[in-house]
Order: C-alpha cells, then structure tokens, then sequence
C-alpha cells in the first residue's frame, strides 16, 4: 500500500475519470474519485506541522528548556516537563503519521474490496499538492493528463459543474467559462513544470498513440486491453468543443494560447 496512484487531471471533463476506471480495471489499485480538493487541506496541514516540527531526525520529541537556551533531543523515559511548553514533533513522525492516515482512511476500504493498492484523482490538484503527496508517498505513480481545453469547456458547459474556491464556495457566478478556462491554463502550466510522473494528453490515449504496455510498465500492473480499447471507442473527440459558441471561444482563447502551445495544442 506503499505506492498509491495519483492521478491528476487539469480540471473537469479532462480525462480524470477515464483514466480511474481504466486503472481500477486492473483490480489491483482500487482509484477514489475527486474530493474538490479535500487531499490539499490535508497536505497543507501536514506542511504546517513541518514548519513548526523540530529538524531533528532522532527521538520523538525535542524542546527547548526553560530559558530557551538549548535544545534537547528528548528519548523516551526523560523527563519532559522542563520543556513542555515548546515541544516539537520531528518532521519525519508527522510524515509517517499521514501515510498511516491515508493507509486507514483509503488503503485499508481497498484492501477490504480485495485490492492491492489505492489511488485517487485530482481535478483540482496543484504542483503543491503533486509535490506533498511525492514526499509522503517517495514509491508513488503519477499520471498527470491534459486534453484541449475548448473540448473541457465544451463538456463542461453541458454539465452542472460549478466553479469553486479551495474552500467549496461557490465562485464566479455568470463567468462559470472564463473561471473554468483560467483553472485550465494555470493547472496545465503547472504540470508543464513537474519533473516527475507520467504526463499524457487525452487525445493521445484514445489515438493509441500512449500503449498499453507504456502504462502497464510505468504503474506496475496489468491493464485489461478490453478497458483500453472501450475507452478508445467512446466519441470523445467529437464532442466537447462543438457546444461553444464563436464569440465563446475568441474571448477564451487569449486566456489558453500559451499554455495549449506548450501541450501542442493548437
């Protein structure tokens, strides 16, 4: 349960949930679906707990002493009160207490369902994030998948998805396309910079031009060709962007260029 599988996708309609069925498909990694961005709180608290957690690899706890003149790694059995009021965890016991969070909260539900691994998606996942869940997890997969951001807007203009900030309100009412085209352009640069991980286009998985054996090899597991095949089926690249209007996209499309040039979108 050491090495989960995250999956990143640069926001709705961007292939996230093709790629967690077809990972699931090989019944050893058992994929959560996207909790709008519950994981970064989580990782942000951690990271706070790092800052304020002592350096010290050593012990479980290190204080200051009462005038704040030393510091002392604290083993077990020493007195402890001296330094009560200025104890810091070690960085280290706060990493491991989150992989024993995330073991229970979506290791152990897989397990119980008879796979191996666990995994889960992120539509609103950043580098952030991405760079956390690499600290805590060092043996992890990432797949971070982009597809044209005009078939996202398309899919999404038909849906009911909402724009909402990392705190699940609701934001941007009337501009739900603009906000969405903004999230798109700044997530897809955002992978752009990663030096980790499996990065793919959408498109480029339902053309066959990402194979079967390149994910089997990179996740380490077994992919049903089947799945493959049925997600190369579906008409996905005949829809999404058909349902803009001109105007639509010729205000949009200032927002996207750069970042569509660096995916070879054009």
């Amino acid at each position: 349960m050491a090495n989960p599988v995250f999956i990143f996708a640069s926001g709705p309609g961007s292939g996230g949930k093709a790629l967690q069925h077809l990972v699931a498909s090989s019944h050893e990694v058992l994929v959560w679906g996207a909790t709008g961005g519950v994981m970064a709180h989580f990782l942000e608290g951690m990271r706070k707990l790092d800052l304020a957690a002592s350096p010290s690899m050593r012990g479980v706890l290190t204080g200051m002493d009462v005038d704040r003149s030393a510091r002392k790694t604290i083993a077990p059995g020493d007195d402890i009160m001296p330094y009560l009021a200025d104890l810091r965890l070690p960085g280290k016991h706060t990493q491991r207490a989150f992989r024993r969070f995330c073991a229970d909260l979506y290791g152990a539900p897989a397990k119980a369902h008879g796979f191996s691994r666990w995994g889960m998606v992120e539509a609103s996942g950043t580098k952030f994030t991405a760079d956390m869940l690499r600290l805590v997890f060092p043996k992890a997969k990432f797949l971070f998948v982009v597809r044209h951001p005009l078939d996202c807007l398309g899919a999404i203009k038909a849906s009911r998805v909402q724009p909402r900030d990392r705190w699940g309100e609701s934001v941007a009412p009337g501009r739900r396309l603009d906000w969405f085209a903004a999230n798109w352009a700044a997530q897809a640069a955002e992978f752009g910079r990663i030096d980790y991980g499996l990065k793919l286009r959408y498109e480029d998985l339902l053309e066959g031009k990402v194979s079967l054996a390149e994910l089997n090899d990179f996740l380490e597991i077994s992919l049903a060709a089947e799945a493959v095949e049925a997600l190369r089926s579906r008409p996905e690249l005949e829809r999404g962007r058909r349902d803009l209007k001109p105007d639509a996209i010729a205000r949009l499309l200032p927002v996207l260029r750069d970042t569509m040039l660096h995916w070879g979108y054009e």
